[in-house]
């Protein structure tokens, strides 16, 4: 984890001071005044690690995560799910159930490219919903 970085993390506990923060196998802190809204135990957030307190933890910050922050951490999701998707799917010919064969690399691969495209086509149609070029 580096600073700069963005993460989805979930509301631990409320503190006077701020947020505890948990993500994967680690905790950090969200000060009040880096929160853009009220927080609920449990609630899920994107942040952006700010800086590394003396114990090696990220304290977070809600509002300087940016739309094109938004935008690259769920194109990011997406392509980490296109990865999984493409690991975990193994191809029967009919009537074949009990064994599946290996999908050639070759058809991973276009179907990977065409999800790919529909996955940008989706992004640029909800940028220029929001008037962003690119």
């Amino acid at each position: 984890m580096r600073i700069g970085d963005v993460m989805e993390a979930a509301v631990s506990e409320l503190q006077k001071e701020g947020v505890l923060l948990r993500f994967g196998d680690g905790e950090g802190f969200l000060p009040r005044t880096e929160a853009s809204e009220e927080l609920r135990p449990g609630q899920r957030l994107l942040v952006k690690v700010m800086s590394i307190d003396g114990k090696g933890r990220p304290i977070f910050s809600q509002k300087q995560v940016t739309e094109t922050d938004r935008e690259l951490f769920e194109l990011q999701r997406e392509a980490e799910r296109m990865r999984r998707f493409l690991r975990e799917r193994c191809i029967s010919p009919p009537g074949m159930a009990s064994r599946p064969r290996e999908v050639p690399v070759e058809e991973r691969l276009a179907r990977w490219m065409a999800e790919a495209e529909r996955t940008l086509e989706r992004l640029r149609r909800r940028r220029s919903r929001f008037g962003l070029r690119g």
